[in-house]
């Protein structure tokens, strides 16, 4: 996708080497360079919001603007279509249940540009027998053209994708991990480091609230987090 989008180099991220000038910051007095944020569940006016109405009407609204003027930026006006296409079609099994997956390709209309060519590949996996709609995963992969034979493996193998190159992609780990229930059920969750492994890899601990908990689990993380101390530690690795 780079390429096509003629992005030759990106800005390195934080090194963990700590003698680098973009060294990783592990000094919790400089990590937050805002920190009064504002009241999620403050109107911009100060009134505060009473009812699961108001948040879903009125205050959302206004953290979503928030996000989009200061964090994401805005969608352009004149944005290309893309062309969704089909390319291959496929029955496969995802823990034990029947499921079909799709290998689909959008082309970016490039009228406006002709030299710029950006197709974006995906595969969508969908339960074989949805009565109506369904919350879906879709997993993004690079642009290759379909290798001969059956590109969509069996997903209770080694891979959603076998395009050579491709990473593999598996839908049942992917439905599995924490965040996916959460997010599809509309429950608040928020992850906090919890110690490493042997091999340095950090670990995490998630903590799971009730709709429209957000500040309950936002309470119980940072009480975790600052008995814990764990965020203030790093991998041994680190210190030779």
């Amino acid at each position: 996708m780079l390429e096509q989008l003629g992005i030759r180099s990106l800005r390195p991220g934080p090194s963990g080497n700590e003698q680098a000038p973009n060294h990783a910051n592990y000094d919790e007095a400089a990590a937050n360079p805002f920190p009064v944020l504002p009241d999620p569940l403050t109107f911009n006016d100060g009134r505060k919001v009473a009812t699961p109405q108001a948040w879903w009407r009125q205050r959302r609204a206004e953290i979503v603007e928030l996000f989009e003027r200061e964090v994401y930026g805005r969608v352009p006006a004149t944005v290309p279509s893309v062309a969704w296409t089909v390319t291959h079609s496929e029955d496969v099994t995802v823990g034990g249940r029947a499921a079909v997956a799709r290998q689909i390709t959008g082309h970016a209309d490039n009228s406006a540009y002709p030299a710029l060519n950006v197709d974006i590949a995906l595969d969508l996996v969908l339960p074989a027998a949805a009565p109506g709609p369904v919350p879906v995963v879709i997993m993004f992969r690079p642009a290759l053209s379909r290798v001969e034979g059956p590109a969509l493996s069996r997903v209770e193998g080694p891979a959603l994708s076998s395009a050579e190159g491709a990473r593999p992609q598996q839908p049942q780990t992917v439905t599995q991990r924490h965040f996916a229930m959460a997010n599809l059920a509309c429950y608040p969750a928020i992850n906090v480091p919890n110690g490493f492994l042997e091999s340095g890899s950090p670990t995490n601990v998630t903590f799971y609230g009730r709709p429209f908990g957000e500040m309950e689990v936002i309470a119980l993380a940072k009480a975790y987090q600052d008995a814990a101390g764990i965020h203030l530690k790093h991998p041994a690795a680190l210190d030779t």
